[in-house]
């Protein structure tokens, strides 16, 4: 509402040509201090006008013809919609036509749908995962159940004596370790005990403090006994741990042999298919990189300049379009697109990707309501796999507000009757669903009333 205001008021101040007020300086505070009104006051006034002239305008008239009409004016304004969703998860919610070729890479690893890709279905069976591990190590990752013990190397350290510590400083290899991890200790003549004791008390009291926290640590990795004893004291955790087989993965916080601990671990061994969003991306690009040399020689007018291959980076949006052409084209017939094939906006494919999912299912379970429906769609996942859960829809509930909905959505809740299943429609960007109204919520605050209603266009 304040962007709003302060919109009109330079273009008011532009029209009337009025630049002696620099534009960075125009406030709500005192716009409304110009009539007299205080900053809330003046925003509360003007977004009851707003949603009033937004109402003229849907009810396609200027005047109040009759004192009633400010109930349904108070209805419009405050009236909310008590509406249940069957709609994808928001997991799987795609934002852009990227997102939807890294899912169409992902159907291809793992199930066998490239056989066909018009079907936008997703009842698909996986493959097994020795399949997958041959055309996409990506999606692979390793799982272990762990019982882990942790300890603070520093805690344990405070149990070394100070005497103790000193000898061990003082002994030539650690002398020169310490030398070669603090550049602040000078080895240059420190040849025996005193000259070595010497440098070591010169240091600073913060870099002298680092030093002998470092030794410590040092001698409790040395000393077998006492970590022995330390763990002891110590309860097993659970840790659950996955890493990626195509790469490597940080097991847990400070750890620095992941690959030893990794290594031990091999025998150990349980695969799963999973979904990543950075392997997803690899996926993709490795995907069309290898599709790139055969698909530029077939249209080469799109991919040549001047005798020489244009770079895959500059090219990569024309080939992604010819690379899942029929995915595309099967798009276009299930959201209506009329214009000339793969021209389509490229919003219009993402809004429409799981149009024909959401209505198959629909279709095949013929629920009479959202109960219905409900009721089925948990018999069916009690059976299914994990793999096809994650693309299975939910019902969900959501209130929307009357003045903030699309003059179409609007217009069908107010045709349809209670409980009514009505789909599949565009809900917002990238997400179509059923959907039934429970009921039309009314909410008493900020009721408007006529007399306020005038009062309020009187003050502004």
């Amino acid at each position: 509402v304040k962007a709003e205001v302060v919109a009109r008021v330079i273009k008011i101040l532009k029209r009337e040509q009025e630049t002696n007020l620099p534009f960075h300086k125009i406030s709500i505070r005192n716009i409304a201090h110009g009539l007299g009104l205080s900053e809330e006051r003046f925003l509360e006034s003007y977004k009851t006008l707003a949603l009033f002239k937004r109402f003229l305008e849907i009810e396609k008239t200027k005047d109040l013809i009759d004192p009633l009409m400010a109930e349904k004016i108070a209805g419009f304004a405050n009236q909310k919609a008590d509406l249940d969703l069957f709609k994808m998860k928001d997991e799987v919610k795609l934002q852009s036509l990227e997102d939807l070729f890294k899912m169409q890479c992902y159907l291809e690893a793992t199930t066998k749908v490239m056989q066909d890709r018009r079907n936008l279905k997703l009842d698909l069976e996986p493959i097994s995962v020795e399949e997958v591990r041959k055309t996409a190590p990506e999606l692979l990752q390793l799982h272990y159940g762990l019982n882990l013990k942790k300890l603070n190397l520093s805690e344990v350290s405070l149990s070394i004596p100070l005497k103790k510590m000193l000898k061990w400083q003082l002994e030539d290899e650690n002398f020169y370790l310490l030398a070669d991890e603090f550049k602040q200790v000078q080895d240059l003549g420190a040849i025996d005990d005193v000259s070595r004791q010497n440098a070591l008390e010169k240091l600073e009291a913060k870099v002298r403090f680092d030093v002998d926290n470092f030794s410590r640590r040092k001698m409790v990795l040395e000393n077998k006994e006492i970590l022995k004893s330390a763990f002891d004291k110590l309860s097993f955790e659970r840790k659950d741990v996955e890493f990626l087989v195509s790469g490597s993965t940080q097991l847990f916080m400070g750890i620095s042999q992941s690959r030893e601990v990794i290594d031990r671990l091999e025998n150990l061994e349980d695969q799963e298919i999973f979904t990543f969003d950075r392997q997803l991306d690899l996926l993709l690009e490795r995907y069309l990189k290898a599709r790139y040399p055969q698909v530029r020689i077939l249209y080469r007018d799109q991919f040549e300049k001047e005798g020489e291959w244009l770079p895959f980076d500059l090219v990569k949006g024309t080939l992604e379009r010819i690379v899942f052409k029929d995915l595309l084209e099967a798009i276009e017939v299930s959201g209506g697109y009329k214009g000339k094939s793969l021209t389509a906006p490229h919003q219009f494919y993402v809004d429409n990707r799981f149009k024909t999912h959401l209505d198959s299912i629909v279709t095949q379970l013929e629920p009479k309501s959202m109960e219905d429906l409900k009721e089925k769609l948990l018999a069916i996942e009690q059976n299914s796999l994990p793999f096809i859960r994650q693309f299975q829809p939910h019902i969900t509930s959501k209130l929307l507000s009357k003045a903030q909905m699309k003059n179409e959505l609007r217009t069908k809740l107010e045709e349809i009757g209670l409980k009514t299943l009505v789909g599949p429609q565009l809900f917002d960007k990238g997400e179509q669903v059923y959907l039934a109204l429970k009921e039309w919520k009314d909410s008493q605050e900020n009721g408007i009333r006529l007399a306020k209603l005038q009062e309020k266009v009187g003050e502004a």
